[in-house]
C-alpha cells in the first residue's frame, strides 16, 4: 500500500509541475521594455540627454574670485 502512495505522490507531482510550467508565456518570451530602460542603458542618448539638459540651466557664476 506505501509502494502505491510512493507512486500516486510523484505522479502528482509530475502532473502540478507540468501544470505550473504551461501557465502564462513561455520562457525566452519577450517582454516590451519601457521608455526608461531604452534610454538609461544606451551611453550614448544620455549623454545627449544630459547635454541638451544642461544647456537650459543658467550659468552660475562665482561672486568672488580667488581662494576660498
Amino acid at each position: 500500500m506505501g509502494k502505491y502512495l510512493g507512486i500516486a505522490g510523484l505522479f502528482c507531482l509530475f502532473v502540478v509541475s507540468c501544470l505550473l510550467l504551461m501557465q502564462g508565456e513561455p520562457f525566452g518570451a519577450e517582454v516590451p521594455a519601457s521608455q526608461c530602460f531604452k534610454c538609461h542603458t544606451n551611453a550614448r542618448t544620455l549623454i545627449e540627454i544630459t547635454r541638451e539638459i544642461a544647456k537650459t540651466r543658467p550659468v552660475i557664476k562665482p561672486a568672488n574670485e580667488g581662494e576660498g
